[in-house]
C-alpha cells in the first residue's frame, strides 16, 4: 500500500509542480539568504533611491505629475518582471 507523501512535500509538489520538491526544499535556504542580500546590495548601490523618488525625479526632468506617475508605475513593473525573470534561471 502506498503511503500519503508528507504535508510539506505535497504543498511544494502543488505549489511548484515543475520543480523536483526534494531540490527545492535544499536550496531554500539558499536562496532566501541570496535574495536578502540582493536587497541590501540594492540599498547600498543606490537604486533603492530611484524607485523610491523616481516620480520626483521625472518631474525634476520636466514630466507633469500624470505622466510621472505612470512613468514611474511602468518603470517599477519592469524592475519586477525583470527580478522575475532573473529568479527563474538562478538556480
Amino acid at each position: 500500500m502506498r503511503q500519503a507523501a508528507p504535508l510539506a512535500s505535497r504543498a511544494c509538489t502543488l505549489a511548484f509542480s515543475h520543480f523536483d520538491p526534494d531540490v527545492l526544499l535544499t536550496t531554500l535556504p539558499v536562496q532566501t539568504q541570496l535574495a536578502i542580500w540582493i536587497q541590501i546590495l540594492q540599498e547600498w548601490g543606490g537604486i533603492a533611491a530611484i524607485t523610491v523618488y523616481q516620480p520626483v525625479i521625472f518631474g525634476l526632468a520636466g514630466f507633469d505629475a500624470s505622466k510621472a506617475g505612470w512613468v514611474s508605475g511602468v518603470n517599477t513593473i519592469t524592475y519586477m518582471f525583470s527580478t522575475y525573470v532573473g529568479s527563474i534561471f538562478l538556480s
